[in-house]
């Protein structure tokens, strides 16, 4: 059963770490695994109490509790559960490795984790990807990556964007934009390339409208007409970051679910990853966007416990 939640998922003032690491242990202990009882006590309570939850388990019963439960869960809910026993910046870093390694790069979540990132976040990513795997981003991202998309990634790695804003500034780069826009294309090269990587979301927004206001279209129709393949996606990425992150994120779960089928990983990793934030912010978005309920989208495309752990992280 769904309870509306209205709020990110907080610190729960009734936590009790052994109260809850023993019914985990029983509910896995019953055939089949009661998943109900790991949904409901993995969303009661926020990422650090799960980490002392995982602590508690350790010292009781001498295993790991994210191991013991991939064992007794599967498929989408198996990879929701690990997640939310992940520590949030642990998390976002595995997802970036996981993108990059092996034969083949996931290029569109090097965007969807990169491009809403402030430069404080940047940095955070860039230092914890380096104590958990010893090795650059930047690096890593200049190996896995090649052409226009490769420097559109390392600008945005950069995380030096300029944070001032000035309505001057904003005014001179919207007529550099517009005349810009004769152009039969955008590349690394171009006036936008320069503006999108050091202004400030904020200064974004103000030279967006600007520029619609001056040529009668949204920025994002015009990065689709000029630009192609993974560096318009990564493009559309910034533009919709500097809009709004909650326009950001509830414009992506919406690609994430229309039509037949559903990326689940889009879908997991937004849910996961803004439940202490604002996720519940998210959905007003997408209810504003789309005219339709998350709630709605979501259990239309889901089922099972899946589903289950879904609308219980969803507001």
């Amino acid at each position: 059963m769904y309870y509306p939640r209205n709020r990110p998922i907080q610190r729960n003032p009734r936590f009790n770490p052994e109260q809850a690491v023993r019914e985990l242990k029983h509910a896995m202990e019953i055939k089949g695994c009661n998943e109900e009882v790991v949904i409901r006590i993995l969303t009661d309570h926020n990422n650090a109490q799960r980490q002392e939850i995982k602590n508690k388990y350790r010292s009781i019963f001498g295993k790991e509790l994210d191991k013991d439960l991939k064992k007794e869960l599967k498929g989408k809910l198996e990879s929701v559960v690990v997640a939310l026993l992940t520590p949030p910046r642990e998390y976002l870093v595995h997802e970036l490795r996981n993108a990059m390694k092996g034969l083949g790069t996931d290029e569109q979540t090097l965007i969807d984790i990169m491009m809403p990132r402030t430069n404080r976040e940047v940095k955070i990513l860039k230092d914890t990807y380096k104590q958990v795997y010893g090795r650059d981003l930047d690096k890593d991202i200049h190996s896995e990556t090649s052409g226009q998309f490769r420097e559109v990634m390392l600008a945005q790695a950069q995380g030096n964007r300029d944070t001032t804003e000035d309505v001057m500034v904003a005014i001179r780069d919207a007529e550099e934009l517009t005349l810009a826009a004769r152009e039969k294309k955008w590349d690394s090269d171009s006036v936008l390339y320069r503006i999108m990587f050091q202004r400030s979301h904020a200064q974004l927004r103000a030279i967006f409208k600007l520029y619609e206001n001056a040529t009668g279209q949204d920025i994002e129709d015009s990065i689709k007409q000029k630009t192609k393949g993974d560096l318009e996606n990564s493009l559309i990425g910034l533009a919709r970051s500097a809009k709004g992150i909650r326009y950001f994120y509830a414009t992506r779960l919406y690609e994430a679910m229309k039509g037949k089928g559903i990326n689940d990983d889009v879908v997991i990793r937004t849910f996961v990853s803004r439940s202490e934030i604002d996720l519940a912010r998210v959905a007003e978005e997408y209810q504003r966007l789309f005219h339709n309920s998350l709630s709605s989208a979501v259990a239309a495309d889901t089922k099972g416990s899946y589903q289950t752990i879904l609308l219980r992280l969803l507001a």
